[in-house]
């Protein structure tokens, strides 16, 4: 909305695809994500239920807090995409602190410049948990842990660079399972793994970062559509999803 009031045609395209995408998500009978990274209108707004965390000020910027060095760039066939340079720049938002004590499922699109940086999709280091989704030496991982970082799955193939690919996990509280996953196949797995320590309150969740002061911890290269879910998605689930969005990788 160029002028704050009416529909522009840009406004109407976004709302066609939000609604074409909740249309998917109903069909496929998938949860709502509590938080759904997203840009359009070349600001960066989280579309999930966790915007309820935010106050009404802050959803005048999206309830997104970007940092550092970061920008939108127009990927063409995927669309508005963010450029993070360097492993500099980040982005926070609100959330419930018990989102991950747990099950949860993470997703996010990346295409890494280099795999010279820790490269954090979805991660944060509270008070009383940590928890983690990255990428190191060009090899997507995850896990969680209380004042000490524990790393449960790990794939044993890199990521090309300058590569779009789509990475998971999925942590199965009841059944204490972790699965990651790369482009909608499952390629590592863990039995025996313990909830996080517990969280309460609203905390900051962090994209392209861990932690702060941490400036090697974020991404070099472009991200999107960011997904957290505070429920076990399946492996058909997944790959749903992933086939859903490749074609734009945009989350649409």
């Amino acid at each position: 909305m160029a002028d704050g009031t009416h529909f522009d045609l840009p406004s109407e395209r976004e709302l066609g695809r939000r609604y074409a995408a909740k249309l998917f998500e109903a069909k496929n009978n998938f949860p709502q994500p509590v938080v759904d990274f997203k840009i359009y209108n070349n600001t960066y707004f989280n579309v999930g239920s966790s915007i309820d965390n935010d106050p009404m000020s802050a959803r005048i910027d999206g309830n997104v807090t970007a940092m550092n060095v970061v920008s939108i760039v127009d990927s063409a066939a995927h669309g508005f995409v963010t450029k993070i340079d360097d492993g500099l720049g980040s982005f926070t938002l609100k959330a419930d602190g018990s989102l991950f004590n747990g099950s949860y499922t993470k997703l996010a699109w990346v295409k890494l410049a280099s795999s010279s940086y820790v490269n954090n999709l979805i991660s944060a280091l509270n008070p009383t948990q940590r928890h983690h989704l990255y990428i190191s030496g060009g090899k997507p991982a995850a896990g969680h842990g209380s004042t000490t970082t524990v790393t449960y799955v790990q794939s044993p193939s890199v990521i090309p660079v300058n590569t779009w690919a789509h990475i998971g996990v999925v942590y199965d509280s009841v059944a204490q399972t972790m699965g990651l996953y790369m482009n909608g196949v499952l390629v590592s797995s863990k039995t025996g793994v313990p909830p996080a320590p517990p969280a309460t309150g609203i905390v900051d969740l962090q994209m392209s970062r861990y932690g702060y002061g941490t400036t090697s911890y974020g991404i070099d290269g472009h991200m999107i559509d960011n997904k957290v879910y505070n429920k076990v998605l399946s492996p058909t689930q997944v790959s749903t999803i992933y086939n859903f969005e490749v074609p734009f990788k945009s989350g649409y």
